[in-house]
């Protein structure tokens, strides 16, 4: 897959952050970083490489993904603050997130917001389409269920 551009590591983990965010808002779709030295890849985006190295590109996460682990949020509408429930999530309760392995990238895991999939009905192993919303400053990976079998 081709690089998106170097990640602004050497400005701190806020400038990196906003990077990260503008590099989505821009292409409309979930990244990662990767190492240029060794290729390893992460997610959630961090300063350093594993090796070391802090010459970390974004890359695109690709449109499919693997269904992990999956975490349904139910609470009251009227129990939920933004220190339990994020903001962008409130008006989407009950809801349900999902740990996904991008076909793409196997050896990394990202936290999506399962759209179309719910707690009871998310099985691992499923396959789902992986986007990204933004609304302002606010990024929101996404998984939509898929109409295929398990994988």
């Amino acid at each position: 897959m081709s690089s998106w551009g170097a990640c602004a590591v050497d400005q701190g983990f806020i400038e990196m952050a906003k990077d990260y965010r503008a590099v989505i808002r821009e292409h409309k779709e979930p990244i990662i970083q990767s190492c240029c030295a060794c290729n390893a890849a992460y997610w959630p985006p961090r300063l350093r490489c594993s090796c070391g190295s802090a010459e970390l590109h974004w890359q695109p996460v690709g449109p499919t993904g693997r269904v992990v682990s999956t975490v349904g949020v139910n609470v009251a509408a009227d129990q939920a603050s933004e220190r339990m429930v994020p903001r962008q999530f409130l008006g989407r309760l009950p809801y349900t997130t999902v740990i996904v392995e991008p076909h793409a990238w196997s050896n990394v895991r990202m936290m999506f917001f399962a759209e179309g999939l719910s707690f009871t009905t998310s099985q691992t192993g499923a396959s789902v389409c992986l986007s990204a919303e933004t609304t302002g400053d606010t990024v929101t990976l996404v998984a939509h269920a898929r109409n295929v079998v398990s994988t």
